[in-house]
């Protein structure tokens, strides 16, 4: 390996170093705070609430610190090795943080539909017992984060219901369902899944590279507005990143630094057939009798019979 190769290898770490370090702790922020929620099943105190809710802040502020800064050092003026290196850091940098984002998202939702659906239930079920109803419908709404997920971080009365149930034969029967959620509370029925925490965040990964990849499988979609949002700013930070980045990676659109030259752009000229040759350089008599010649009145000729 020779000196220009390291040379470009600890410029680009260098440059990438705060981008790397954003993106980590963005990561460590998201999974602590899932970890957090998990372990606060129920009702837990104002100070863990307010401790969960300035996680999820500093998690997101974090988040998008590392997009900005992904970006911004992706601009900068360098040596076209160092800024294809940076630029890819960056790329796989936007990738990792976007991904911890929607897997924090992807457990706030889980949370919210396993608490959602056993109030339904409840209530459907008190209606059925009062006579108000003759049958209690399937609940078809949900507030995951995202649709297309088949793993979910918290597991409710929907999944719950019956102790041998195999939930490849499909979901419960709804008689099931209303019984449990008429007989427990929504701490019995809501409850953390801990074993299928690498397959929703391999999902989550997934969501990610295909999203700042513009590819739209479509296995996997945003449900609420915030995972919307998620989405539309990777698009555009990768989208940017990619165009603008290799745009000034392959153009010689920055100005030269102090002492250095910006080469020019060399045209190549074919030699052409039909191109008129070059006039010889006159001497300065030549040149004037070239012009006393045109100052001479033309000739009128007259036609003879």
């Amino acid at each position: 390996m020779n000196t220009e190769r390291v040379e470009i290898y600890w410029k680009t770490a260098k440059n990438s170093r705060w981008v790397v370090a954003a993106s980590a702790t963005a990561l460590v922020l998201h999974i602590l705070q899932v970890e957090v929620l998990a372990r606060l099943n129920g009702n837990p105190p104002l100070y863990w609430v307010l401790f969960i809710i300035g996680l999820f802040l500093a998690s997101i502020i974090l988040s998008a610190t590392a997009v900005v800064m992904a970006l911004a050092t992706s601009l900068r003026n360098e040596q076209k090795g160092v800024l294809l290196g940076t630029i890819l850091t960056s790329y796989a940098c936007l990738v990792l943080t976007f991904a911890s984002t929607y897997y924090s998202m992807t457990a706030w939702g889980d949370h919210n539909d396993a608490v959602e659906a056993h109030i339904y239930y409840h209530y459907e079920g008190l209606k059925k017992n009062r006579g108000y109803l003759k049958e209690v419908r399937p609940r078809f709404t949900t507030e995951r984060a995202f649709r297309g997920m088949e793993s979910k971080l918290w597991r409710g009365v929907e999944d719950i219901s019956v102790p041998y149930h195999n939930p490849a034969s499909g979901p419960p029967a709804v008689e099931d369902i209303l019984q449990r959620s008429l007989s427990d509370s929504p701490e019995d029925t809501v409850r953390f899944n801990p074993k299928d925490r690498p397959k929703v965040f391999l999902d989550c990964l997934h969501f990610s590279i295909v999203t700042i990849a513009t590819v739209g499988y479509g296995d996997i979609s945003p449900n609420s507005w915030s995972t919307k949002v998620a989405a539309d700013l990777e698009i555009l930070a990768g989208t940017t990143l990619l165009v603008v980045g290799l745009g000034l990676l392959f153009s010689n659109w920055w100005p030269p630094k102090l002492g250095e030259t910006k080469p020019q752009d060399t045209q190549v000229t074919t030699p052409s057939t039909f191109a008129p040759e070059p006039r010889a350089a006159l001497s300065p008599a030549g040149n004037e009798a070239r012009r006393q010649h045109r100052r001479r009145p033309r000739r009128r000729h007259r036609h003879r019979p």
